[in-house]
This record gives C-alpha cells, sequence and structure tokens, in this order.
C-alpha cells in the first residue's frame, strides 16, 4: 500500500477547503530518481539511481488527508456489549473437531475451581482443566462491536469505501462490516493461519445463511433441542 503522512487524519470538507486557501496549488514530483544513497538500515533505503515512488499530481493540501463531513445524525459513540458467547464462538463451526490444544495459539478456556484462602482474603482458583472448542481462536472479537465501528467509519454511498483487514482470524471483522452494510467485493483480508481460515469461512457461510441475524441462528438452535428432547 502507499501512503503519505500524515495519511491517517481525517477532516471535514470545510476543514479541508481551508487548508487548500492556506497551501495554494502545489505539485507532487514525478519520475524521481536518488542521486545518493539512502542512509541508516543496511542500505535499505535506496541506492543511487534507484526510482522512487513518486504521485505527480496536483492539488491543495488536502488531497493527502481523509475528506469525509461529519454524519448528521447522532451515533452512540459509547457502546457496551459483553465477551463473545459460546454460540457466537462456535456456531456455524459444527463440522470441526473440538481441540483444546494451545497449538500455535489456537486458544483455549479454563475451568476453574475456586477453594477459600487460608487467610481468609478471598478466594484462590487451583486444577485448572482446559475446554475444548470448534473455534479455537483465542481473541475472538464480538460482532455487534465490530459493527458499531464500522457504522462509525462508513462513508456516504457515492464514494467507493475500500476495507482492508490484515490478521483477519476466524472472521469477525468481515461479519461485522458486513452486517454494518460494506460491499464484499471492497473488502480485502488476509490470515496467515490456514485453520482460521477455513473456520472464517464457515462462520461467514452460515451468517449469510441466516441473514447476518444472530437471534435467527438462536432460534433455529433451539428448535433443534426440541426436536432432540422430543427423540
Amino acid at each position: 500500500l502507499q501512503g503519505r503522512y500524515p495519511s491517517q487524519l481525517f477532516v471535514d470538507s470545510k476543514a479541508s477547503e481551508l487548508l487548500d486557501e492556506q497551501s495554494g496549488e502545489l505539485k507532487s514530483g514525478d519520475n524521481c530518481t536518488r542521486t545518493f544513497p539512502g542512509i541508516g538500515y543496511s542500505g535499505s533505503m535506496g541506492k543511487s539511481g534507484d526510482k522512487q515512488v513518486s504521485y505527480g499530481d496536483s492539488g491543495g493540501a488536502s488531497r493527502i488527508l481523509h475528506v469525509c463531513d461529519y454524519d448528521k445524525e447522532e451515533q452512540e459513540l459509547a457502546f457496551y456489549c459483553p465477551k463473545v458467547s459460546q454460540f457466537e464462538r462456535n456456531v456455524g463451526c459444527e463440522i470441526f473437531d473440538e481441540k483444546n490444544a494451545n497449538e500455535r495459539h489456537s486458544g483455549w478456556n479454563q475451568e476453574l475451581t475456586w477453594i477459600d484462602r487460608k487467610d481468609g482474603k478471598g478466594k484462590v482458583s487451583v486444577n485448572a482443566k482446559m475446554q475444548s472448542r470448534q473455534n479455537n481462536h483465542p481473541t475472538i472479537k464480538p460482532i455487534s462491536l465490530i459493527k458499531q465501528l464500522a457504522i462509525l467509519f462508513k462513508l456516504p454511498k457515492e464514494i467507493e469505501q475500500k476495507v482492508y483487514i490484515p490478521f483477519c482470524g476466524v472472521f469477525s471483522e468481515i461479519i461485522g462490516f458486513l452486517k454494518a452494510g460494506y460491499n464484499e467485493e471492497k473488502i480485502f483480508a488476509c490470515e496467515i493461519n490456514k485453520d482460521y481460515i477455513n473456520i472464517g469461512k464457515a462462520r461467514l457461510k452460515h451468517w449469510k445463511e441466516y441473514d447476518f441475524k444472530i437471534e435467527n441462528m438462536s432460534r433455529k438452535k433451539k428448535e433443534e433441542i426440541k426436536i432432540q428432547k422430543l427423540w
């Protein structure tokens, strides 16, 4: 990815117009070539004669910033949600075997037995056991939280918005952005762990089948439990 300093600064259209008035018309260099080698980082900054990344564009200073107007509607900036439930964690992952080993940070949950301290000051845990899971990623984010964050960063429909998700794990961020109404074709993600990718694909497929509504999945699960009890 190519970026410019300060590439992560957001301003609204009024602020961008003011910046452009102050800076005037500017032009970036084009087809730049190093005349001497870079100093530091064992020569990794470039050698003499190397072609440099350049833009060759023109405009005001705001062109290197993210320009977007604030939403007229009020947003709830304070948002509370609990940790991911076992249902949300494992739904859609029924095809996988349960794992309880912490293989390559595959994740585990401890079941603790608590006993009273000898000095009478509270309790202490003993006999920790690892609980097996079908989705054993250690740090799953609540999809409701991801959706709320995605809404805050959503741009107007006329703007083509792309989303890049590094270390996407088991696709919680992807599902959350899709629930917020983002275009799936404009979401790009990467993950190195094949097990997480397979789990993420299964989760995403399941959420799509239920129109991204966990209450629909929960209702279906309760119906299945009732049927099992009848038999």
